[in-house]
């Protein structure tokens, strides 16, 4: 008994505590200011976090990074991922797309290879900026002087537009203004929250294609069948919006994991493939055995506190077997079609989506999603004891 209490214990730990190799920068401090200054070269992708974050070196791959405040003065030659309370991104030269969560958003100066898509409270984005994506932007209010290269699709309290749109642009919000500076190639449909309200148009903008306000439509004799129907339906909508959340959640982790322990995620999507079925079993082993001996550790003092954070760590576990079946189907369907040259990311987004459509199937999904969780673990105690021996 005490040696599979440890075994579960070492299965559950050890992939946190055992070196891979990680092909990425990683800056992570909890308290105060993290920077690359501007001699620095980073010749990788670069996860950085902080309570506030400033960026003004040089950065070959993209940036994801989270912090109070981001400032942003360097060059990046991928794309630039920040979820902040405040961002300014001044002088900057990113070649790839720009995402943005966050409060405030100042862009100034700068010039952006791909597309902008920006969720904030507020977002400035001065003359001096040059898209040459799209811009795409949901915020309380926006006001976009930048030359935008393709399409802007915008919707805010306030819209103000003073740039060139190469292409088309749809604008809603409570006020919509086009500014002299404002040059729109293609058509224009713009949406206004009031009723009365009129797109503020200065007569030295123009718009090359037509111009049409859009107003939805009102339909007010719906009967009660129609209305249950609709409630139906937004159920089903709800639903499948959640699956969709979790799918882009599930995506994103494993792609993480992919490219921070390329090893371990290989190695034991590996076992997966070739030792299916045991996998299968060890995993089901543990998943019996496991639960009872957490609850055991529970009900003793000593072990409460030990109990808790097994038991955390178990379900992320539980979580990230998941994760690698799919990679490992994704796998198996690409070697069915020689697939050889798909990248790794491919071949788990593949995988990652059978296994949510199979989620949906009704009767079957949670059937799916125990196998799935039963191989998934199995694999991953079978690689970290075939490890482990080797030490």
């Amino acid at each position: 008994m005490k040696k599979l209490v440890f075994s579960i214990f070492i299965m559950l730990v050890s992939l946190f505590v055992f070196p891979v190799p990680a092909f990425a920068k990683v800056m992570i401090q909890e308290k105060g200011n993290l920077s690359v200054p501007s001699t620095e070269v980073i010749d990788d992708d670069l996860f950085i976090s902080a309570e506030s974050v400033d960026i003004s070196g040089t950065v070959t791959g993209s940036i994801f990074a989270g912090a109070g405040t981001i400032d942003v003065k360097g060059k990046i030659k991928g794309d630039l991922v920040l979820g902040s309370g405040k961002v300014t991104i001044t002088s900057s030269f990113v070649d790839g797309d720009i995402y943005i969560g966050a409060g405030d958003v100042t862009l100034t100066g700068s010039m952006v290879g791909g597309n902008v898509v920006i969720g904030a409270g507020n977002v400035t984005i001065d003359s001096t900026t040059n898209i040459k994506g799209s811009l795409i932007a949901g915020s309380g209010n926006l006001k976009n002087s930048a030359s935008v290269g393709r399409n802007a699709m915008v919707g805010s309290g306030s819209v103000y537009m003073n740039g060139r749109v190469g292409k088309e642009a749809h604008l809603a919000g409570g006020t919509v203004e086009l500014g002299e500076n404002s040059k729109i190639a293609g058509n224009l449909m713009y949406a206004l929250g009031e009723d009365n309200g009129q797109l503020n148009q200065n007569p030295s903008s123009s718009v090359g294609g037509s111009t049409t306000r859009y107003t939805p439509p009102v339909n007010v004799n719906r009967d009660m069948q129609k209305v249950k129907a609709d409630i139906g339906r937004a159920g089903m909508m709800a639903r499948n919006g959640w699956l969709f959340v979790s799918f882009l959640g599930a995506l994103l982790v494993g792609m993480i994991a992919i490219k921070l322990f390329p090893r371990t995620t290989h190695g034991a999507s590996i076992e997966v493939y070739n030792n299916t079925l045991k996998s299968l079993g060890v995993g089901f082993l543990i998943v019996v055995f496991a639960i009872p001996v957490l609850f055991v550790l529970a009900f003793s003092v000593i072990g409460l506190p030990l109990a808790g954070l097994l038991f955390g760590l178990f379900w992320i576990k539980v979580y990230l077997a998941k994760l690698v079946a799919s990679f490992a189907l994704g796998t198996f369907v690409a070697k069915q079609f020689n697939w050889d040259k798909v990248s790794s990311y491919a071949v788990f987004f593949l995988g990652l989506a059978i296994f949510y459509l199979l989620r949906v199937i009704p009767m079957a999904g949670w059937i799916v999603s125990c196998l799935f969780t039963w191989v998934g673990l199995g694999a991953i105690w079978l690689y970290v004891r075939a490890k482990l021996k080797n030490l």
